[in-house]
């Protein structure tokens, strides 16, 4: 885990995407995105794998245009199940 400059919390992978983008590093987003899509295809996790699927493939093309709209909505519905995981595991 890690903390932003907001103070929010998030995992590495939500950090690396952020960064690549923030840097204008569309390997590196790329990297990111196809790693995270993965998961959440792995969990059944429909909308969070097909924002992925978008950012992949605009990361793919060597591009970064719109991804600046998906990422919040993408670290919204992270945040989200990151903590209803958390809730779940506490409730236990």
């Amino acid at each position: 885990m890690y903390s932003n400059d907001d103070g929010q919390q998030g995992n590495r992978e939500d950090w690396w995407m952020r960064t690549a983008f923030d840097a204008k590093d569309a390997k590196s987003l790329f990297e990111a995105s196809h790693e995270l899509k993965g998961v959440y295809a792995s969990l059944g996790l429909t909308p969070l794998y097909d924002l992925c699927s978008e950012i992949v493939e605009i990361a793919r093309a060597g591009g970064l245009d719109g991804v600046a709209d998906l990422l919040p909505s993408l670290e919204e519905m992270h945040a989200e199940i990151v903590k209803l995981a958390k809730w779940g595991k506490q409730s236990q």
